[in-house]
């Protein structure tokens, strides 16, 4: 599941180029998307200084309808969390499947999932843990390493969600790319186009998709043949923002098995940690 979340950030992220003369949206006299990219990566990383993950709970839905090579609904699933924050990091606990509390073997499963977490956040926030994090193979932040890696183009200024956003559409630069995690495949073979806030610089909406193909180190973990999908952000006040949908078509391989799947992601429901509780 946990990469399944970050595939939510996968491709949101633009690159640095001029808009070319003549184009539509420099007449327009839209600053460069350079200076974009810049100001939204700028705001990017003071929201990830606030923790504002710390501050809040939420339920959050995971919804996967396995297809056929027809794309016919062979059949679907459904998992429920309440998200919240656990020994100062962000914890899943999972509440549901298929709309049916969990059996005793989950419940077992996750009474243990919830204790290893805390005592690996404990151990990370003493500076203890000498174990390498698997997760960080798709943990990234959206910052200028990032998004040097592409070239983006203004095409335009437009409204959503009722904010006036400007438009960028973005591809991979030529020549190599840098491949130090799992996800820097996938990175290095997206395109699309985002939405970022005119006035406070947050990207409002990512539309994504895969290029080509992708082999995930040289094909020996497993392939991308398909994948394409939108992730869409809310305000929740005092300028925290949130996921709110992520919808994604995929097509692949793990090792020698195959996955054909079309999913939402909702997170919903917001309550200030004060107002629920707290923990």
């Amino acid at each position: 599941m946990q990469v399944l979340f970050r595939l939510a950030l996968l491709t949101s992220f633009a690159g640095y180029l001029p808009i070319a003369a003549g184009d539509p949206a420099a007449k327009q006299e839209h600053p460069p998307a350079k200076e974009i990219i810049a100001k939204a990566v700028e705001w990017a990383q003071w929201h990830h200084e606030q923790k504002f993950y710390k501050r809040w709970r939420l339920e959050h839905v995971y919804t996967a309808r396995h297809l056929n090579d027809a794309e016919a609904v062979q059949s679907t699933e459904t998992r429920s969390f309440q998200v919240y924050p656990l020994a100062g990091e962000q914890f899943y606990e999972l509440e549901t499947r298929d709309g049916q509390p969990l059996s005793r073997s989950d419940l077992r499963k996750e009474t243990k999932r919830k204790r290893e977490f805390i005592e690996k956040a404990n151990k990370k926030a003493t500076g203890k843990s000498s174990v390498p994090d698997d997760e960080d193979e798709e943990e990234f932040n959206f910052d200028h390493e990032l998004v040097s890696r592409y070239r983006a183009e203004v095409t335009g200024l437009e409204e959503i969600a009722g904010r006036s956003a400007y438009v960028l559409t973005f591809e991979p630069k030529e020549g190599p790319l840098p491949v130090r995690r799992r996800a820097d495949h996938a990175l290095n073979h997206s395109r699309g186009k985002l939405w970022i806030d005119s006035k406070d610089f947050v990207v409002l909406q990512v539309d994504f998709e895969l290029m080509e193909p992708v082999r995930l180190w040289g094909g020996i973990l497993g392939s991308l043949s398909r994948m394409h999908g939108r992730l869409t952000l809310t305000e929740l006040g005092g300028g925290a923002w949130y996921y709110k949908h992520l919808d994604v078509y995929v097509k692949g391989r793990v090792l020698v098995k195959s996955f054909h799947q079309d999913m939402r992601l909702e997170w919903k429901d917001f309550l200030p940690v004060a107002s629920s509780g707290g923990l």
